[in-house]
């Protein structure tokens, strides 16, 4: 189970039809042509019981899947890529900060030698430049 800090992307869908005036005629519905879906994506710290009833659950925090309720392709890598696509600004937080190239050995003016005190004033920085 998830830990209940863990950052979810929860997508539930609403089935409306496209000319709600002609949805009297048998079979309106069912055809697909007839239909258009809307997607509401939210994303929560943790899951609430209302949370569950939605088709699809990511886990942003683990990156996995938590809930999909659709046929096809159901990992991970497919539905982030559509998600991150459509909605950057959710993804665009999660990812972790790059990593720093190591640097062999630092040279300069700021750097304190073992044992000596390293505290710095505003100033000083400052002054240096």
């Amino acid at each position: 189970m998830a830990r209940p800090k863990d950052t979810f992307l929860v997508a539930s869908y609403l089935k409306a039809p496209k000319n709600p005036a002609k949805t009297h005629f048998k079979g309106y519905m069912t055809d697909d042509k007839n239909v258009s879906y809307r997607e509401k994506v939210t994303v929560t710290r943790g899951l609430k019981d209302r949370d569950l009833t939605a088709p699809i659950i990511l886990n942003l925090t683990q990156k996995t899947v938590f809930k999909c309720l659709f046929d096809g392709k159901n990992d991970w890598e497919n539905l982030a890529k559509y998600y991150a696509n459509a909605y950057p600004n959710y993804f665009n937080l999660i990812d972790p900060p790059k990593e720093v190239e190591e640097v062999e050995e630092l040279e300069g003016d700021l750097v304190v030698p073992e044992g000596e005190d390293t505290a710095l004033e505003v100033g000083d920085l400052a002054e240096e430049k």
